[in-house]
């Protein structure tokens, strides 16, 4: 309570999925005895209150921060990447949840994703010598209430495969000895090429 006025404040945040409701009781007393009246008995009195929270509502709530996923590149379109989840903070449920992408953070519409369950794949094959890495932003939102909206950034490792047959990178020429006979081994020379991804 505050002073004199009757006006009382949360001393910390409260939050209705965890309580939904508060009681105490308040005691009021008058400083200022009037005699003429003390036969009554004393100057104070007592009443209990309740508090009962609000449930404002909350948008989704990602099961992580941010997730990491990673896929094969050339895999087949419709090859699973990976899932996000969220719940509904107010209800503890799961299926009142839309999935999608952001169109802004896949401008090629390289992924999809199941709007349900959250399953994404890819819509074409993937190339790494092109691009290492997607980031993109997945939606949820509120089936019942479209403006409680949360986002999630996805980012996606584009793992390599050996698909390029190696090169030379200048023609090379050896010579031999004219003596050398059938069967006989000799070094002509050593060629080593190293080949990394991307």
């Amino acid at each position: 309570m505050l002073g004199y006025n009757g006006i009382f404040n949360a001393s910390q945040p409260v939050d209705y999925e965890s309580r939904s409701s508060y009681s105490f009781s308040v005691e009021v007393l008058n400083p200022i005895v009037d005699p003429r009246f003390l036969r009554r008995g004393p100057f104070k009195d007592r009443a209990s209150i309740r508090v009962a929270v609000l449930d404002a509502d909350e948008p989704p709530r990602f099961s992580r921060a941010r997730y990491h996923m990673d896929v094969s590149e050339n895999c087949p379109p419709a090859c699973t990447v990976g899932r996000v989840s969220a719940v509904d903070p107010d209800t503890g449920l799961t299926n009142n949840i839309r999935f999608s992408i952001d169109p802004q953070s896949d401008p090629e519409a390289l992924f999809r994703i199941t709007p349900d369950t959250g399953l994404i794949t890819t819509a074409m094959e993937l190339d790494r010598e092109r691009d290492h890495w997607h980031n993109i932003t997945v939606i949820a939102t509120q089936r019942d209430n479209p403006s409680q909206v949360s986002r999630v950034l996805v980012a996606i490792e584009t793992l390599d495969l050996n698909d390029n047959a190696p090169e030379l990178d200048r023609q090379y020429s050896t010579a031999m000895c004219d003596s050398s006979t059938i069967g006989q081994s000799q070094t002509l020379g050593m060629l080593v090429r190293i080949f990394h991804s991307g």
